[in-house]
């Protein structure tokens, strides 16, 4: 079935890596979903509107120039993170570091458990008995 006609101008486009053709954005004028974007190409409409996709959209289309509604997840994308500035260098003679208390951890957490299991059923036994 033919889409309707429709005097909507492409606001971004992108190669569709599905079928091969140039995929087109647009987006939603008026509605819920004013501002989100959909893409349309031989595959047909995508009109998802998870932020990941919408962010991955905003962030991969190429922009046609045409004016753009503000788009509801546009101040929500992070700033891409600062590239990670060196450590400095420790010197030679850096203390060995402690060791860990002995034992293991998985049955020490077994122990605290039990003890509390005993602890509160004692509490329930004092508690129907008064």
């Amino acid at each position: 079935m033919p889409r309707a006609k429709d005097n909507r101008k492409a606001v971004g486009t992108e190669h569709c890596g599905e079928c091969g053709t140039l995929a087109r954005f647009y987006q939603v004028q008026k509605g819920n979903r004013t501002g989100y974007l959909y893409r349309r190409c031989e595959c047909g409409a995508d009109q998802r509107t998870g932020a990941a996709v919408q962010v991955k959209w905003l962030e991969t289309m190429q922009r046609t120039g045409e004016t753009m509604i503000p788009h509801p997840l546009e101040g929500s994308r992070e700033p891409a993170p600062e590239p990670a500035k060196p450590a400095p260098e420790e010197p030679e003679n850096t203390p060995e570091p402690r060791a860990k208390s002995e034992g293991n951890p998985k049955t020490e957490n077994k122990r605290a458990g039990l003890i509390g299991l005993a602890a509160m059923a004692g509490a329930v036994a004092v508690a129907l008995f008064t």
